[in-house]
């Protein structure tokens, strides 16, 4: 059981989705309660939670939803590099031919790019990293 204690703010998440930031406690099966100074809670999801949210929406604003491109590209680019450049070791670059290596290199510097120009398109991994 969720009781929310105070609101913080709220916006609209990229699914159009109102998202509270609360102060909630939560009590588990158990009956242990354990406090969230800061947990965000989906409108939509307890009754008595929404008539809260709902309550302080009456005298606050919801904050609109800012698509943020070129920060989801950055996080798309380290979760890329994750499974693929970061696992490189100079033993295995080593055992590349130079045309692989000059595709890795070219490969690197078109994700570096990426976040920085909204009409480039998501480079793709060369078949030498998969």
């Amino acid at each position: 059981m969720m009781l929310i204690n105070s609101i913080h703010s709220a916006h609209y998440n990229v699914d159009n989705k109102k998202i509270f930031v609360v102060n909630c406690d939560i009590t588990l099966k158990n009956g242990t309660v354990i406090n969230y100074p800061e947990i965000d809670y989906i409108f939509g999801q307890d009754a008595t939670c929404d008539a809260l949210c709902s309550t302080w929406e009456a005298s606050n604003t919801v904050t609109a939803y800012i698509a943020n491109w070129a920060a989801e590209r950055r996080v798309k680019r380290k979760e890329v590099f994750s499974y693929t450049l970061d696992r490189l070791n100079t033993v295995w670059w080593n055992s590349l031919t130079e045309e692989e290596q000059t595709e890795i290199e070219t490969f690197r510097q078109a994700w570096l790019d990426y976040p920085s120009d909204e009409t480039l398109e998501e480079p793709t991994i060369p078949v030498c990293l998969l």
